[in-house]
């Protein structure tokens, strides 16, 4: 299907895009290439990556009613409510696993992954490539810039950021390699302080700020309750950090460390990146406990394991659970009455992983 042919035929177009800096960039440069083609999104909808059954979602794409649906950084699964519940034509652009895709006719994707192409590619910067091909973007490259820093894809894509740096006389900070200090990753992390304290609605408003941005200044100006969000969790974070080093628990013969907490904030992905970076030669990973369910965070930085493998492995047979994403990097959910069933299985898996490499 040719993306371009879509989107002019289109005449309600809603957006459902991921809750993090690299779906929100991704959100903010697929509406700005649509708006310049003369077409408007009517309707915004954040959603977890690989989580789209939410009955609140699926209500609200309902009561849209759009005739074009498009997903940017989120992954869509053969058992995806969206996929059975709606016949209009819907376009996935996305970088996550393409091995439960939902085969039907108006359902089309847009991955590299697709293409045979396994090196990393966040959603922002592939969403910058596809729609620069038919509509001049150039200004919003970043955006793009933002989304890579914020996924840990900046050594895949270390010639097009240090164009961005210099074409914005951007502090680029004293990390080469991920640019973790740089100005776009502060940008990035108050971008992530919307999901991290408000989830869903803290996203929506991260995206609202940056959509209505002309530049990085301007965002600054507009994201004042994201700002203060930021150093609230920057704060909490850091308590949190002192926690894990004490109390992690740690597998030395399988290179694997769990930690379990109770979170005032959603900061599991973050802690779980910070921790994954300080242990790069670990497994890490992170249980953020609800009383009902407990949401995961998988890493390994050395990409030794496949965390995306290691996630769908560990859940399987395990009712109400989800998970997936890439090789250093990927989430999933759980039942709490099943977490330990959950431990087991890392743990047996792990094994089964050493043992094939050795």
């Amino acid at each position: 299907m040719n993306l371009k042919d879509a989107i002019f035929e289109a005449k309600k177009i809603a957006l459902v895009f991921d809750l993090d800096a690299d779906g929100v960039c991704s959100a903010k440069i697929a509406y700005e290439a649509l708006n310049r083609m003369q077409k408007n999104v009517e309707d915004f909808f954040p959603s977890p990556s690989g989580n789209l059954n939410d009955d609140s979602l699926i209500n609200g794409i309902k009561n849209a009613n759009p005739d074009l649906l498009i997903i940017v950084d989120d992954e869509l699964r053969k058992d995806s409510k969206i996929a059975k519940s709606f016949d209009f034509k819907i376009v996935v652009i996305d970088h996550h696993s393409i091995q439960d895709l939902p085969v039907q006719k108006n359902i089309h994707y847009f991955n590299p992954k697709i293409n045979g192409d396994d090196s990393y590619i966040p959603a922002s910067k592939y969403c910058f490539d596809l729609f620069s091909k038919f509509v001049d973007i150039g200004d919003l490259d970043w955006v793009a810039a933002i989304g890579i820093i914020s996924d840990s894809g900046a050594p895949q894509h270390l010639e097009f950021l240090k164009k961005v740096f210099k074409k914005y006389s951007f502090n680029a900070g004293k990390d080469n390699e991920y640019f973790s200090d740089s100005f776009l990753a502060h940008l990035g992390e108050i971008i992530n302080s919307g999901k991290v304290v408000k989830g869903n609605e803290g996203a929506l408003k991260a995206f609202f700020a940056l959509r209505d941005s002309a530049d990085s200044k301007d965002f600054l100006q507009k994201s004042y309750e994201l700002r203060q969000w930021h150093e609230q969790v920057n704060e909490y974070l850091q308590k949190v950090l002192e926690e894990f080093d004490l109390k992690k628990e740690a597998y030395n013969n399988l290179g694997l460390y769990f930690y379990s907490f109770n979170p005032k904030y959603k900061i599991g992905s973050i802690l779980s990146n910070i921790a994954s970076f300080k242990h790069p030669d670990k497994t890490v990973v992170i249980f953020s406990k609800k009383p009902r369910m407990v949401s995961v965070s998988y890493r390994r930085q050395d990409k030794k394991f496949d965390m995306n493998a290691l996630a769908r492995k560990s859940i399987k047979g395990l009712s109400g659970a989800g998970g997936g994403g890439h090789v250093p990097a990927a989430g999933g959910h759980v039942r709490a009455k099943d977490l330990n069933m959950l431990k087991r299985n890392i743990v047996r898996a792990l094994k089964e992983a050493m043992e094939k490499n050795e």
